[in-house]
């Protein structure tokens, strides 16, 4: 992604709500993303996958009734048809009073968040990605006898931008970059065989430590040997960090600000009590 194809994404954009303006209170959505993944197997490369998106949506809200279309193909004919389909879709749709698009404000002037971007990435090599793909897995192998075999030790880059603006003079960016590898490892012994996976994310390509994830998944995978299940029963108990995500996974849409708002959470009715530990901080900041 380069900052040819970003000026493209800004004045399409800016075509289309040309294209709407007068007609209904609208507003555009386009993106753009790329990336590439590495994935290495027996010290080698076992594949690459390439991949890269672009386009553009609106919705229109007329007469208080929403209308959406979306494209992929920038040229004036099909972003017109875009816009008209949109519109005519709104027709049929069922009228809403209270369907509104955000008011600018804040968000419409939001500067560049730092460490989002990462422009190393536009000079990165497909041989260092490699490197690092098979440093994982390297890693994962070397850690112990019992380390049989890996799967998937993987190393990725990428990048996105996105535009939005709408009739009510919000008109925001945002850009990021996003690396990521794992690795899966298993291990064999008398007792059986098993797997332990480790992975990191992050914006920035220096965050990412390929040989810290080959050895932690070798760990996991070597100290699940010889485990058994225990009794039930009620104990104090430490949970890792991935296990506590798990767990509050299951929850998390109750977590949501919008859920609350709307009465779809179970804690909208619990706003300013204590519902956990003062151990627990959850925040929906909207980023």
């Amino acid at each position: 992604m380069d900052e040819k194809e970003i000026k493209e994404i800004r004045e399409t954009v800016l075509t289309v709500c040309e294209m709407a303006e007068g007609k209904a209170g609208f507003e555009v959505y386009a993106s753009l993303g790329g990336g590439l993944g590495i994935e290495a197997k027996g010290g080698e490369v076992d594949s690459i996958k390439a991949r890269s998106s672009k386009g553009v949506g609106i919705r229109v809200v007329k007469d208080h009734k929403p209308g959406f279309s979306y494209t992929n193909v920038f040229d004036e004919a099909s972003l017109r048809n875009m816009v008209e389909t949109a519109l005519s879709s709104s027709v049929y749709a069922t009228v809403d009073e209270g369907l509104i698009f955000s008011e600018a404000g804040k968000a419409s002037t939001v500067d560049r968040i730092e460490g989002l971007v990462d422009d190393t990435l536009s000079s990165s090599r497909e041989e260092d990605m490699i490197a690092k793909a098979i440093a994982i897995e390297s890693e994962a192998v070397g850690f112990d006898k019992k380390i049989k075999r890996v799967r998937k030790a993987s190393y990725s880059e990428s990048s996105g931008f996105s535009k939005v603006v709408n009739s009510n003079g919000v008109d925001v960016e945002h850009r990021a970059t996003y690396c990521s590898a794992s690795v899966m490892a298993v291990a064999e012994d008398e007792s059986g065989s098993q797997m332990g996976w480790e992975a990191m994310m992050s914006h920035l390509k220096k965050d990412i430590d390929p040989k810290w994830i080959g050895h932690e998944a070798a760990r996991r995978a070597v100290g699940l040997l010889g485990s058994r299940e225990i009794p039930t029963i009620k104990c104090p108990a430490v949970i890792e960090n991935t296990v506590a995500i798990d767990l509050l996974s299951t929850l998390s849409a109750s977590f949501f600000g919008d859920n609350v708002i709307k009465g779809k959470s179970m804690l909208s009715k619990k706003v300013g009590e204590s519902v956990a530990s003062e151990c627990v901080n959850i925040v929906d900041n909207g980023v």
